[in-house]
Order: C-alpha cells, then structure tokens, then sequence
C-alpha cells in the first residue's frame, strides 16, 4: 500500500469518525472531479451535509482504496473506473441524497 493510499483511506477514516455514523451511513465514490460529482450527480448540499475527498495518484491506486472502503462497510457503487477518476469522495447520505 502506498503512503498516499494509506493517507487516503485514514484521512476519510477520521472525518467519518469525527462526524459519527456506521460506515453503511456513508457513500464512497470515485470522481475526475468530486465536488461535481456529489453536489449535482449525488445531490449533496455543501452547505448542510457532511463530505469530504481526498485525491489519489492515480486511478488504480483509486480503485483499491474504493475497493478497501466498500469491504470495511461503507455504501457505494463499484463501476469500470474512468483513468481520471482519482477523486475518492464520501458523504453522509440523507433523504434528499441520490446514491
């Protein structure tokens, strides 16, 4: 595992914990572009959800975090990864979110 990669997943690890909730609680996604991705595609309000992303080196690296993520119980959906997509997102999902 690469220090960024393990940056990655204790950096999304600790905001979880700091804002509380079972991991199933949480939606993990990978993103060229995060904050496009969870505020128009997953409907996140920047201003009254909780989020957070981090970027990896690249999009295997990103898809081995998002592969670690999923396996420790957080929601998402495992798709063919885009070579751009390397922004690893998460949000606490709520009513108005769209998984």
């Amino acid at each position: 595992m690469s220090m960024v990669e393990k940056e990655v997943i204790e950096k999304i690890g600790e905001y979880v914990a700091k804002k509380g909730g079972q991991h199933r609680e949480w939606y993990l996604g990978l993103a060229e572009d995060p904050k496009k991705a969870m505020f128009q595609k997953h409907n996140v309000d920047k201003d009254t959800d909780y989020w957070f992303f981090k970027f990896a080196t690249d999009a295997i690296e990103a898809a081995r975090i998002q592969d670690k993520m999923l396996m420790s119980g957080f929601d998402g959906e495992k798709v063919s990864h885009d070579a751009k997509a390397i922004g690893v997102f998460v949000y606490r999902k709520r009513p108005h979110t769209k998984e």
